[in-house]
């Protein structure tokens, strides 16, 4: 549906350029896919450095938010650690831009 979806954006809007954004749990569990269409090259850049930033900054993010999480439930129960939670010692999750061209769905048998 979501190649669906840029097919008609590009064939029947006119858009040059439309890209496929992969939003996920931090599970991994993909959640919705947002879509992003231009028809000039500086929406392009513009998107591509908006995103690039975004994924510099969204795994830093997510590590203060777990290890300020953690150190909630741990003061809920009572437990004390023998070190502190350190954001920057968490696994980094990182963002995921999809290139990939869109293709016509009357090619395919199924349709």
């Amino acid at each position: 549906m979501v190649n669906l979806l840029r097919w008609r954006l590009e064939q029947d809007l006119g858009y040059k350029l439309t890209a496929r954004v992969p939003m996920h749990m931090p599970s991994g569990v993909p959640i919705y896919d947002m879509l992003f269409a231009t028809d000039h090259p500086l929406g392009d850049k513009i998107m591509t450095y908006l995103y690039q930033r975004a994924a510099e900054r969204e795994p830093k993010m997510r590590q203060d938010a777990k290890a300020h999480s953690r150190r909630k439930r741990d003061e809920k129960f009572g437990i004390m650690g023998l070190f502190e939670v350190n954001p920057s010692t968490m696994p980094v999750e990182s963002l995921a831009w999809e290139r990939t061209s869109s293709w016509d769905p009357a090619s395919r048998s199924w349709w």
